[in-house]
């Protein structure tokens, strides 16, 4: 084994929790190291070059009305912040026939939703946890277009297998987003605008604060081992490094991949047992003439089973797109899935906002701790600059 590297706060995790927490401290002139186990920064956010020079996400992306601590990371990355297109009634297709809004199935679909809102401001039954998303869905929506809808609404919502997942688990997680209206909202709600140099032009900005000296790639951790004077951090590639306090910024079903000395608690553990599920994105450009159309070998099946149904209703057009990009986050070892993760069915452990409470000189953060909107950028962000505070007061700066 080399030689250590010794330096104040070690910040396992580069996504925007990591960076977040790096950057607050070190504008507080705290000495930090970024470990991150990927050979990118950003974690669940990932930016593409299109061919055009453009740069387009596919990971996180959107800001919600009320995220203003996003928002201001892009003012200061001077990225321009554009609102996403009015939405209108939504178009609903169901086996390729246009779904009236004001039909029965519609209609009932909006009642449940807003009962289920209800419901999680005011709080849903324990006893609901051992009943899956799937179940509670097959029980209020007697009518198939009911139930295929609002199993639509609840993956997109989740990220996850309805099957696995308690109903009880996602109404808790509700309303630290703002309510389930606000979470499927465009304009005024949790997609109320995007980036036009993507995400990534935040990251970017984020890395050039810290510079390279203090950003270390490809480190992928096995052993955070602490006693009363330092944490010591072994990688699998052989790093040895030393620091008074860590973060871990992992997601959580990344933690067993990492040993812990000494052992974490039973409720820490409980944080391995969450269920997260594809995620996918798709920025698809589509071009109104056949002139510079780019080849899509390998992936016509897919653009013909997921853009097929609209052509009827968008014209033959959207079948073209410019080019293709897609993301499946459940195949990324290292992120383990969506932008959300639940707790297993019948788990007693794991409800957002996940536990934070530093373990010793081990300290936590990432979207699924943060005490406002958790799942979200914003949750990332928010949990970064708590737990740079909480060092911050333990270093007595």
């Amino acid at each position: 084994m080399g030689k250590s590297t010794s330096t104040s706060v070690l910040v396992i995790g580069g996504g925007m929790a990591g960076l977040t927490a790096a950057c607050e401290l070190h504008e507080r002139g705290v000495d930090i190291i970024i470990l991150e186990a990927a050979h990118r920064l950003g974690g669940r956010v990932e930016s593409v070059i299109t061919r055009s020079c453009s740069r387009v996400d596919i990971g996180g992306a959107w800001i919600g009305h009320d995220h203003h601590r996003l928002r201001s990371l892009a003012t200061q990355a001077q990225s321009t912040v554009y609102k996403s297109p009015p939405s209108g009634l939504p178009l609903i297709i169901h086996n390729n026939r246009r779904i009236p809004i004001y039909s029965p199935a519609i209609l009932l679909t909006g009642i449940i939703i807003a009962f289920f809102d209800l419901l999680c401001r005011v709080g849903a039954p324990r006893k609901w946890n051992h009943v899956s998303i799937e179940r509670a869905v097959s029980t209020v929506a007697p009518m198939a277009t009911t139930r295929r809808l609002l199993e639509a609404i609840c993956t997109l919502s989740t990220t996850a297998e309805l099957p696995n997942c308690s109903i009880y688990a996602f109404a808790q997680a509700v309303p630290f987003a703002g309510g389930l209206n606000a979470m499927l909202s465009g304009q005024g709600g949790a997609q109320d605008a995007l980036v036009e140099d993507s995400i990534g032009s935040i990251i970017d900005m984020m890395a050039d604060r810290l510079g390279p000296s203090r950003i270390r790639t490809g480190m992928n951790v096995m052993n955070i081992d602490q006693d009363h004077n330092e944490v010591v951090v072994r990688t699998i590639s052989g790093g040895e490094f030393r620091s008074a306090r860590v973060v871990v910024t992992v997601p959580p079903p990344m933690l067993k991949s990492i040993a812990f000395h000494p052992h974490l608690s039973s409720k820490l553990q409980s944080s391995n047992k969450i269920h997260k599920w594809v995620w996918y994105t798709k920025q698809s450009p589509y071009s109104t003439s056949h002139s510079g159309r780019g080849s899509l070998a390998g992936n016509s099946s897919r653009i013909k089973l997921l853009l097929g149904p609209l052509a009827q209703f968008l014209g033959p057009q959207v079948l073209e797109p410019l080019e293709w990009h897609e993301k499946a986050w459940h195949q990324d070892e290292l992120c383990g899935g969506g932008y959300m993760a639940l707790p297993f069915i019948g788990t007693e452990e794991g409800f957002l906002p996940m536990p934070h409470e530093p373990v010793g000189r081990i300290h936590w953060a990432g979207t699924e701790t943060a005490q406002d909107h958790p799942g979200y950028i914003e949750g990332a962000i928010q949990s970064g600059q708590r737990v740079a505070k909480e060092i911050e007061v333990e270093l007595d700066i």
